[in-house]
């Protein structure tokens, strides 16, 4: 009942903590925009976006960090209650756990480098069509403007 009490007490003023902070970064971040900005985005979806945002960091973002505390205190009270009626689980997870560790890392590793690849071959591909379509451009205003152009000699 009281870890109950403290874990709701701790949430309740870490979300507080976190959304007066993600405020104030996100206010510095727009009073420091250039004043173009301000023309051209009206003030209702400036103030709708602080809203939508306040909004997702006071009501989902808690329920989230919650779930995923209780996922991972239910697998550790788990791992104890096996480790502590069958000792010798120790043994085996411990090995376990270490595979799977360098599994995960590997894993990471090898999905950054796709990932890497893949954005670095969209943007190369919006980069060569842009180039493309600009070398085109100039060819075609080139050859327009010797076809519009006097005909010398005659």
């Amino acid at each position: 009942m009281i870890t109950i009490l403290g874990g709701t007490i701790v949430m309740a003023y870490g979300t507080v903590y976190s959304a007066s902070k993600l405020h104030y970064g996100m206010l510095q971040r727009v009073l420091q925009a250039p004043m173009h900005f301000f023309d051209t985005t009206p003030i209702g979806r400036i103030v709708n976006r602080f809203a939508k945002d306040v909004d997702i960091i006071d009501s989902i973002l808690p329920m989230l960090v919650r779930f995923w505390l209780n996922g991972i205190f239910s697998v550790l009270a788990t791992l104890v209650v096996i480790s502590y009626s069958t000792p010798i689980f120790i043994a085996v997870i411990i090995p376990i756990m270490v595979f799977y560790y360098l599994v995960q890392v590997r894993t990471t590793y090898i999905d950054n480098l796709y990932i890497t690849t893949y954005i670095f071959n969209f943007y190369w591909n919006i980069i060569s069509r842009v180039l493309v379509h600009t070398n085109n451009f100039k060819t075609l205003d080139f050859g327009l403007r010797n076809f519009t152009s006097p005909v010398r000699g005659s």
